[in-house]
């Protein structure tokens, strides 16, 4: 399942990440037929990077959607490979999930036959196209340098097809972002064997943006990596103070591998720590995939203007001894993360 919008030429904007993930999340929203702008993403993503020339990746679009920065209309914000500024609109889907998929061929095919196209990355290299067949492959390891939009796959390509002989037959179908005239009509093959392509992430799960009023948090720049203790299991929390009189029904949070075992509580008025105060609800369960969840609580809690309540995340990663995601800054790349007293603790 693929977009039909069409496939505008980044130039040399470094925005090929931006058209990778809204080319996941409008195939999500097939049947809806949205035009997202790739635009506003990356002059709004909020990091050091340069809209224009540094690029950027799938965790930077998760931050920017999970804050609720967009996803927002071509029509409002068009593209334009030589802005580094846009306007901020009202978003028009909440975003509720993001899956990390481990880059099996049967988790890929799962995925894109469940919930439509993939976002992906892969090393580019002029030398390893074979233009008459539009295929690319290569066996030499080097570190994504684009990123594009996994739509299908054919398990019949034949090895033969691309400019030195794959191992075995067999190619995904992929949406490039370098204009119709470039490919067959905008896309190519790349094999099934290319060493250098990774960075899975399904972007679906968004809804209409009647289904919450507020969002709270304190990482507007997402994940910048995994913390542990030598340990799999790990507790934090977040503190916050409600804005108004209002009902907490959801909470979000990263996991970094699939089967992570996850409790959430939720407190009010908590006192010296995050998990005093009154218990008012709990949530326990399994997450099949890695990436970033929105849990809903059974039961809403209610909440009074100003009123300080706690979320409370215990997570158990097996196999993995970092299971906390954490935003913190960067150099050159998250440098404005911060983080105040109060705020976020671990246990």
């Amino acid at each position: 399942v693929m977009s039909d919008n069409p496939i505008r030429r980044p130039v040399e904007s470094g925005s090929c990440w931006a058209f990778a993930t809204y080319g996941s999340m409008e195939s999500y929203l097939y049947s809806e037929m949205p035009d997202f702008s790739e635009n506003n993403l990356k002059n709004k993503h909020g990091f050091d990077l340069d809209p224009n020339t540094d690029g950027g990746n799938s965790l930077m679009a998760i931050a920017y959607l999970a804050r609720w920065g967009g996803p927002v209309s071509e029509a409002e914000d068009p593209y334009n490979p030589a802005s580094t500024t846009s306007p901020t609109f009202q978003p028009q889907k909440h975003v509720q999930e993001a899956i990390f998929l481990d880059g099996t061929l049967t988790s890929i095919k799962n995925s894109l036959y469940q919930n439509g196209a993939l976002a992906a990355g892969f090393y580019w290299n002029e030398a390893n196209y074979k233009a008459a067949t539009y295929s690319y492959y290569t066996s030499a390891a080097s570190t994504p340098n684009h990123g594009i939009t996994i739509v299908g796959w054919d398990d019949n390509y034949a090895a033969t097809n691309f400019k030195t002989t794959a191992p075995g037959n067999g190619a995904f179908i992929v949406k490039n972002s370098w204009s119709d005239t470039w490919g067959e009509s905008g896309y190519f093959y790349i094999s099934y064997y290319d060493v250098t392509l990774e960075s899975f992430v399904a972007f679906h799960n968004a809804e209409t943006t009647d289904n919450y009023d507020n969002n709270c948090s304190y990482d507007p720049l997402g994940l910048s990596g995994f913390l542990g203790v030598e340990s799999n299991s790990l507790m934090a929390a977040n503190v916050f103070k409600s804005v108004a009189s209002e009902s907490l029904e959801a909470v979000s949070f990263y996991t970094p591998v699939p089967g992570s075992a996850y409790t959430v509580l939720i407190y009010t008025d908590p006192a010296s720590a995050p998990n005093s105060g009154s218990l008012k609800a709990t949530k326990s369960g399994t997450m099949t995939d890695a990436g970033y969840h929105t849990l809903k609580l059974d039961l809403p809690v209610s909440l009074n203007a100003g009123q300080k309540y706690s979320v409370v995340l215990t997570l158990t990663t097996p196999g993995y001894d970092y299971p906390i995601a954490m935003e913190y800054p960067i150099a050159d790349y998250s440098s404005l993360a911060v983080a105040n007293p109060g705020e976020s603790f671990l246990s």
